[in-house]
């Protein structure tokens, strides 16, 4: 008797301990299930939504609102959702359209909302002016990441915070502030990853394209990639094509804080000059520009190269080839053409420049452009054989030493006034007071011929007439030097000049260009 009932109070025990340990086991899984359904609901309501939108907008300092809130499995769709910021960022508005968001319910054990990829059929962000920022700026809201709703014991459960794996977006626009002159770009390909600092990511872009502020033409992306956070988008590299075939690279900052201005910087190549000159120049001017450049809004620093230079069809190269007799002037191939640019306004500053036809001519300085109006000290240098033609010009004009410049050439300044439209220089008189002063010192039957040749070279034969116009004037101011003494001689001799080369300018008519 005793050993059957303890054998009964065993079996008593057992299932008392089996019972226990089912009804643990349905307890334990329905309070699973029960979770499980709340967090399905509260996924699906406006609570969710509402805390989402609070998420996102913590995580760019901004109020944000999603609108039409969908699932599909682990799929989540918004058609619209908008930021607009809380501090003093530089933006007013980003805005997307078409969302796609998986996200990985497993990460949410770890306390974390993972989301593995976003992608957005297009983004847009507003630029603000600096009158849009706000001085003051309202109280920090502390977020709540859970609803009132929600059983307290579950809470703890809940993810209080969100991890984004990856971002696509098909369209990316950016707009500069309403009526200002700023950066923008339109349906830039862009792809996003967070950086190893938080609020901040490394962005991946093609197709597009890109304007700046004071440049004409767009640029169209190839290719590129930046960092973005709440205080800037940093260009690390980026690569476009531009007008023509030519390519320009670039990287800088776009700070989006008040008071700090956009920097770029960068390379251009294969641009045609033709694309730049205008339609007066097209004939006169070609060549291919690469240049390494630096740009604010207010400046545009440039050093510039030009490959297989040509200057032609210019009236003035015409008169010089005629005049030497020297046919490589009517078409310069230049083999050095170099110049430090800098713009800003209206105002234009070349330096450096260095324009070179090898074994022909070779200029150098500096020229400032003031909207149309030109002004630039030059130096010019040519072999003494093109200048044989020339009677006075090495001995009177192509004097002076030039220790910077090559070998082989003689040099003498020009000065450049007028506009871009009339260029007049100060050369051709020099020369033509030149050749009137060695008109006299030379005798007449030859200065004479020199005539005869100068005509010839410009296409205008000067007649016997003519010849004997010229003489006759030289006579006579040679008399008159001649009966002069002390300064009233040198007036003499300087008004005999001033004679002769108006005679010239009446008889040679190269001298009246």
């Amino acid at each position: 008797m005793k050993r059957r009932k303890k054998k009964s109070s065993n079996s008593l025990l057992l299932r008392l301990l089996l019972w226990g340990a089912l009804i643990a086991v349905v307890a334990v899984g329905g309070v699973g299930l029960y979770g499980y359904i709340w967090i399905q609901g509260y996924l699906k309501s406006p609570a969710f939504q509402k805390m989402l939108a609070q998420q996102l907008g913590n995580a760019v300092k901004g109020e944000a609102t999603l609108d039409s809130m969908n699932w599909s499995g682990p799929n989540l769709y918004v058609s619209r959702a908008g930021v607009t910021p809380k501090g003093s960022q530089g933006w007013k508005l980003i805005e997307g359209e078409g969302v796609e968001a998986s996200v990985d319910f497993q990460a949410a054990r770890s306390g974390v909302w993972r989301v593995t990829r976003i992608h957005l059929d297009r983004l847009r962000m507003d630029l603000r002016s600096v009158a849009e920022i706000p001085q003051e700026l309202p109280s920090d809201t502390v977020l709540e990441t859970a609803p009132p709703s929600m059983p307290g014991w579950l809470k703890r459960w809940l993810p209080t915070r969100t991890q984004i794996d990856e971002v696509n977006i098909d369209r990316f626009d950016l707009v500069p502030a309403k009526g200002t002159e700023g950066v923008s770009v339109k349906e830039l390909v862009l792809g996003a990853k967070p950086a190893t600092d938080a609020g901040a990511w490394l962005l991946r872009g093609s197709e597009g394209t890109l304007t700046l502020p004071g440049v004409k033409e767009r640029f169209r992306m190839t290719c590129t990639s930046a960092r973005l956070d709440a205080r800037s988008l940093a260009l690390n590299d980026g690569v476009a094509k531009w007008i023509g075939d030519s390519e320009v690279t670039a990287r800088g900052d776009l700070p989006f804080e008040k008071g700090k201005a956009w920097q770029f910087s960068g390379h251009v190549a294969n641009l045609e000059l033709k694309h730049v000159l205008g339609a007066e120049w097209l004939s006169k001017v070609s060549g291919t520009l690469s240049s390494d450049y630096e740009v604010t809004p207010t400046v545009l620093k440039s050093k510039v190269q030009v490959k297989n230079g040509v200057v032609e069809n210019l009236p003035l190269l015409n008169y010089v080839a005629d005049f030497t007799r020297t046919q490589r002037f009517r078409r310069v191939v230049l083999d050095a053409a170099t110049a430090d640019i800098e713009r800003a306004g209206d105002t234009t500053h070349v330096r450096n420049l260095v324009l070179q036809s090898d074994g022909l001519v070779r200029v150098q300085g500096d020229v400032t452009l003031q909207g149309r109006a030109i002004q630039g000290k030059l130096m010019v240098g040519v072999l003494p054989d093109s200048l044989r033609w020339i009677p006075g010009s090495q001995s009177q004009v192509f004097t002076e030493p030039n220790p910077a410049g090559p070998p082989g050439f003689v040099w003498t300044h020009v000065n450049i006034t007028g506009t871009v439209d009339s260029i007049r220089e100060d050369l051709s008189n020099r020369l033509l007071i030149a050749m009137g002063k060695a008109a006299l010192d030379v005798p007449l039957d030859l200065a004479g011929r020199s005539l005869e040749m100068l005509g010839e070279a410009a296409g205008a034969p000067v007649s016997p007439t003519a010849v004997k116009e010229v003489t006759t004037e030289v006579m006579k101011a040679g008399t008159e030097v001649l009966k002069g003494s002390g300064d009233a001689a040198g007036k003499t001799v300087e008004k005999a000049v001033e004679t002769g080369v108006d005679v010239l300018k009446g008889v040679v008519p190269i001298f009246g260009k």
